[in-house]
């Protein structure tokens, strides 16, 4: 009458959810602290279920299987999705930081509240733990849609700050450093697919989708040092989209250099390869040429400076604000530049006299 007694609770608790199953049903509904301790609950019942089974005539075997089976019945991946990618979608729904960190947390709690119900058994299957245990942690079935550098040139086409999107990509990367230590948590975790996955969280293949810098500094209208300013800045964001995707361990530095490439656009611009004339230089040039009469000398000048210019790899300047004096002029001039000519000329004309 006992075994039989025993074999009925067994199956009361075999038809039952096992309390793996249960503590992830009830963290749909409850708080953590609550099922953790509902979790307990269940897993005496099991306990309890096994010391009856062990007294009738079942035996060790059956009795040790079905304890077993009420403690965990190994659900592939726990609740459906594991901590990671509960990660990357909370970042994407455009939760906080702190909320999807908060919430990492207690995934991660959940795991390890799920490892130790698989291992009460003094004979569990710890291969079989230890694979449910990484899973819940990760799965190679989970990807990375969309990686720090798309990320960033989504936040710079939408006209943002350059250095709101600056901080932004900060916190892209440290969203990529949780990521891998969340799937690195397990001390038997795969650590090559974590680094992989950490690798495509920095950079996921995307193309560069924004103007280059060099095109938009070509169809920059405001004053040549505003023009410069912008690219200048627009240098730096690719020196940023750059570093992203070179973060990663196992980065592809050819990949990375092509980022930064195609942001950047064409390289001969007046900011990497001025090539202009300084004052001084001018100034010398223009006493050269103080031996000819003052007024055709001044006439010359006073010519060449009514136009923007042009610097000597090709590129156009933009408008009269710049300080640079260039080596032709084709535009308004730099007033800058004019003033240091002049200066030279009648510094040069009070020598000669």
């Amino acid at each position: 009458m006992r075994y039989t007694t025993a074999l009925l609770s067994l199956a009361a608790l075999a038809a039952a959810q096992d309390c793996v199953s249960s503590y992830e049903s009830c963290l749909t509904t409850q708080d953590e602290n609550t099922c953790t301790s509902q979790l307990a609950v269940c897993k005496n019942l099991c306990a309890n279920d096994l010391d009856t089974c062990n007294q009738s005539d079942a035996g060790s075997a059956t009795c040790q299987k079905n304890y077993n089976s009420c403690l965990n019945t190994f659900p592939i991946i726990p609740g459906g999705s594991d901590c990671v990618a509960k990660y990357i979608k909370c970042g994407e729904s455009g939760e906080s930081d702190a909320v999807c960190n908060s919430q990492n947390a207690v995934c991660k709690d959940t795991c390890t509240n799920i490892n130790s119900a698989c291992l009460s058994s003094g004979s569990a299957d710890v291969a079989a733990c230890t694979k449910q245990y990484n899973a819940c942690y990760y799965s190679t079935s989970d990807t990375i849609t969309l990686d720090t550098v798309a990320k960033y040139q989504n936040c710079l086409n939408t006209g943002a700050n350059v250095t709101s999107c600056n901080a932004q990509l900060t916190n892209f990367k440290d969203a990529c450093t949780t990521i891998q230590a969340t799937c690195l948590v397990s001390g038997s975790a795969d650590s090559s697919f974590c680094s992989t996955l950490t690798a495509a969280c920095y950079y996921n293949g995307s193309k560069w989708t924004r103007q280059s810098c060099s095109t938009a500094f070509s169809a920059c209208t405001a004053s040549d040092s505003e023009c410069r300013a912008q690219l200048t800045q627009c240098k730096d964001t690719c020196t940023n989209a750059e570093a992203s995707c070179n973060t990663a361990q196992n980065a592809d530095k050819a990949a990375c250099a092509s980022v930064r490439s195609t942001c950047q656009g064409d390289s001969n611009d007046p900011i990497t390869d001025p090539n202009v004339v300084s004052s001084s230089s001018a100034a010398a040039s223009a006493s050269a040429n103080a031996k000819v009469a003052a007024s055709s000398t001044m006439s010359v000048v006073a010519a060449v400076s009514t136009g923007g210019y042009s610097y000597a790899n090709g590129t156009a300047g933009k408008n009269a604000t710049s300080t640079y004096t260039p080596v032709a002029y084709t535009g308004a001039a730099s007033k800058a530049g004019v003033s240091a000519i002049f200066a030279g000329i009648f510094g040069v004309a009070a020598y000669l006299l």
